[in-house]
């Protein structure tokens, strides 16, 4: 090993310091710095009225994850495939009230696509050859099984449905949507008169 004079080693280790205190002050001019304070995006407001959320139930046999008017919202969902007059599917979506240990029925939304492929498919309001079936409706009930308050689907907004997933055989469907429903029975005062579902990924196999 060789000899270090003790003057380089005065020398040494008064100069590394140097360096560092220079990285720590010049090295994030140009790149991000991992130990600075991170870049917070703006947040974009949120002009929804206020919509309760309700119990999601047990989903066991898919689930909702999303926003409904802004606020953190998750549900129980089914998913199927049929066809009628052409290839349609869809997840049957539901909250509940839990009245000790009893899930009762809350909200049933049916969130219908057309054809059977994967990426972005328009939802729909009706089949022409089923005069009277509702699609992609929307219901809040009152005591379990009465329909208190009834949504229709916005025609004017941009619904869709896409799919990441979708399993034909055993009519598993997974994706994400975002549909906005107005009101279509009288004002109420704990539900608003429109409620936007934005964001919301699911997962939905068959009951």
């Amino acid at each position: 090993m060789k000899y270090i004079p003790n003057a380089l080693y005065r020398y040494n280790f008064g100069f590394i310091p140097m360096i560092l205190i220079w990285l720590i002050l010049n090295g994030c001019q140009h790149e991000p710095c991992l130990f600075g304070h991170p870049q917070i995006p703006d947040l974009v407001p949120c002009n929804a009225a206020y919509a309760p959320t309700y119990h999601p139930g047990k989903m066991e046999f898919g689930r909702v994850a999303g926003l409904k008017n802004c606020r953190p919202f998750s549900a129980s969902a089914v998913g199927w495939v049929g066809t009628y007059t052409f290839p349609i599917f869809g997840i049957a979506i539901n909250t509940f009230e839990d009245w000790d240990g009893f899930y009762a029925d809350k909200e049933s939304i049916d969130i219908i696509g057309v054809g059977l492929k994967l990426g972005s498919s328009p939802v729909i309001t009706k089949v022409d050859s089923m005069v009277g079936v509702s699609f992609n409706s929307y219901y809040i009930h009152v005591d379990h099984d009465v329909f208190d308050e009834s949504y229709r689907l916005d025609t004017t907004y941009d619904n869709f449905i896409y799919l990441t997933l979708l399993d034909t055989i055993n009519d598993r469907l997974e994706g994400w949507f975002e549909c906005r429903f107005i009101l279509d029975t009288p004002p109420s005062n704990i539900h608003p008169d429109t409620v936007i579902f934005t964001e919301c990924y699911f997962e939905a196999g068959p009951q």
